[in-house]
Formats: C-alpha cells, sequence, structure tokens
C-alpha cells in the first residue's frame, strides 16, 4: 500500500512529526525553541491564521 493511503486510511500516525503547532504570527519563537530542541520539539508545524 501506498505511504499516502497508508495515512488516509489512519494506518500510519504522522502526529508525531509536528510537535508544535503555531500560526505564523508564533513562527520566530518556535523556530528557537525547534534551533534549541526544548519542549522536545521535533518540528514546527506553522499555519496560517484562518
Amino acid at each position: 500500500m501506498l505511504l499516502l493511503q497508508r495515512m488516509a486510511a489512519g494506518a500510519l500516525s504522522t502526529s508525531h512529526l509536528a510537535t508544535l503547532p503555531v500560526t505564523l504570527d508564533e513562527a520566530p519563537q518556535a523556530y528557537d525553541v525547534f534551533k534549541h530542541k526544548t519542549d522536545g520539539c521535533v518540528r514546527a508545524d506553522i499555519r496560517p491564521v484562518g
């Protein structure tokens, strides 16, 4: 099964890949958290406000 199909079917969790959900306004602080690996940040999930 293709990777995207497994993800769509819920057979593969990706929640661990984005450990810091933030808005675009919070991106500079999120980058600092990611850079210094504080709070166990693996990847910031930056989303536009809307």
